[in-house]
């Protein structure tokens, strides 16, 4: 692996990848398959743990939502993969400590570059944090889990993967853990095709796991605390810019179009096609305004080391947000655009089939109506209001 030079940007490593990405974005939404070449170029780049070149330090939660909507933009499924991992590394590399393997692990990130997958979701559990499936351990520091996962994101091309489980076989439904588990020790049976309607290169298919690992390999912090501290606002961060990235080139294609019809000159119809950019241009601003919000937010309370009660519902509601904005602004590029973004991407240069198909997935893959209802749980608890922001003014 030829690693960056320490004077290349975050930002040309990104747009490097990015370009890689693109190019077979509409293959990989054709034939179903992983972006492997996309992964490639994000190892090549170092862009799936940080290191030196990037100022010795995790990339912040501004970065990951920049990060996710430029890969999102060339390709959602690289993007959603990417920001999922994210969210799987950092809550392994933000614990408050951490076994002598644990350490080890993280440290070797940079150089190893490990893809991490999740294991979170359960067939049966409405939510990761209930889920039956238990540490089995055993006298010599191993433990097995087995688990019908409903959902396993780009398991096959993993590295790692981190499980979410009850601690042991007596511990109740909420007593729920992380544990690191290299890809060489999950047995994969009864593997469920993801034959989906699009972010198809995520192969999000379900799959019976047996998860072999070892007890110095389990995360420190319950998974409650993690979910809500880092986990849940990073990686719904991380889809947020995916899903923005996604509108952004939709806009992107609305606009060119827009562009070659104008140059026949004025009409009523390219006045009304002007408007609709207009309003799809406003969409754009209004969830990437919602975005650097609430990662400014997050960044300033890890900073200071705190972590607001309201924290977790703040980041459902971008999620939330997000989704909608950015399914509308897709919409509206194909009805500004018209036949040609309703074609398929072999016959258009304009279709928006795809970018369609991958932005529904923010509404479904984890349903809207669910978040909404956590939130109103979330709402019980008492929150901070602006007055108490005074003590930290400049």
């Amino acid at each position: 692996m030829n690693a960056p030079t320490p004077q290349e940007t975050l930002a040309a490593r990104v747009r490097r990848a990015a370009k890689v990405a693109a190019a077979e974005a509409d293959t990989v939404d054709q034939e179903g398959r992983t972006p492997d070449a996309a992964i490639g170029a994000l190892r090549e780049e170092r862009l799936l743990a940080p290191g030196p070149g990037d100022g010795g330090r995790w990339w912040t939660a501004r970065e990951i939502a920049a990060v996710s909507s430029a890969l999102g933009g060339a390709c959602a499924s690289t993007g959603m993969i990417w920001a999922m991992h994210q969210g799987q590394l950092l809550s392994i590399a933000r614990q408050p400590t951490a076994t002598d393997e644990l350490t080890k692990f993280v440290a070797g990130t940079w150089q190893a570059q490990p893809l991490i997958a999740s294991l979170m979701s359960e067939r049966g559990a409405a939510d990761p944090r209930q889920g039956n499936a238990f540490c089995d351990r055993s006298p010599d520091g191993g433990l097995t889990v087995v688990k019908e996962v409903s959902v396993s994101s780009y398991l096959a091309v993993a590295d790692a993967a981190l499980v979410v489980a009850r601690r042991d076989a007596a511990a109740p439904l909420s007593d729920q853990v992380l544990v690191v588990a290299d890809r060489a020790g999950i047995d994969i049976a009864n593997p469920v095709p993801w034959n989906a309607m699009g972010m198809r290169g995520t192969a999000s298919g379900g799959c019976r796991a047996t998860v072999s690992s070892r007890a110095d390999m389990v995360l420190a912090e319950p998974f409650a605390v993690t979910g809500a501290q880092v986990m849940t606002p990073l990686t719904h961060l991380g889809w947020a810019g995916c899903w923005w990235g996604i509108a952004s080139a939709a806009a992107d294609r609305a606009r060119r179009f827009l562009r070659r019809r104008a140059s026949g000159g004025a009409s009523d119809l390219l006045a009304a096609k002007t408007v609709r950019l207009g309003r799809i241009a406003q969409s754009l601003d209004q969830s990437r305004a919602q975005i650097r919000a609430f990662a400014n937010e997050y960044d300033a309370a890890a900073v200071a080391g705190v972590h607001p009660a309201g924290m977790p519902r703040r980041a459902n509601n971008v999620r939330l947000a997000v989704a909608e904005l950015a399914f509308t602004a897709v919409v509206d590029a194909i009805e500004l655009i018209g036949v040609d973004a309703y074609r398929e991407a072999e016959s258009s240069r304009f279709s928006l089939s795809r970018h369609l198909r991958d932005v529904t997935s923010a509404r479904v893959m984890i349903s809207s109506d669910r978040i909404r209802l956590a939130n109103g749980t979330l709402a019980l608890m008492p929150d901070g209001d602006l007055v108490d922001e005074l003590d930290g003014r400049g």
